[in-house]
């Protein structure tokens, strides 16, 4: 169970699953018939949206930080991350997620 906020939920349809992000710093996956946590992974700054990508078979996420991540949602691991703020503070990554468009 989340303990912050919560920011974007996500059904993980081929996986029978329910992904949450929220300010915790948290990641987590829960089972969608009974709602039981069954796995999460800790971000290093607080994650504002998520997608699927089936062709790299990654989750990505974006946060407060400018970060986008690419997770192996099977093993909870980064594959990789880029973007972040300049040295003058602007943004330079823009997520898209399903849903929205977010600028972080």
């Amino acid at each position: 169970m989340h303990r912050g906020i919560g920011h974007d939920v996500l059904l993980f349809a081929q996986m029978n699953q329910i992904v949450a992000c929220s300010s915790d710093l948290q990641v987590s996956f829960y089972d969608e018939s009974t709602y039981k946590l069954h796995k999460c992974f800790h971000c290093p700054s607080s994650q504002m949206c998520m997608t699927w990508c089936p062709e790299a078979r990654s989750l990505f996420t974006a946060g407060v930080s400018g970060v986008v991540y690419a997770w192996d949602a099977q093993f909870m691991e980064e594959k990789y991350h880029m973007g972040g703020l300049s040295r003058d503070g602007v943004c330079v990554v823009v997520c898209v997620c399903p849903r929205a468009v977010v600028v972080v």
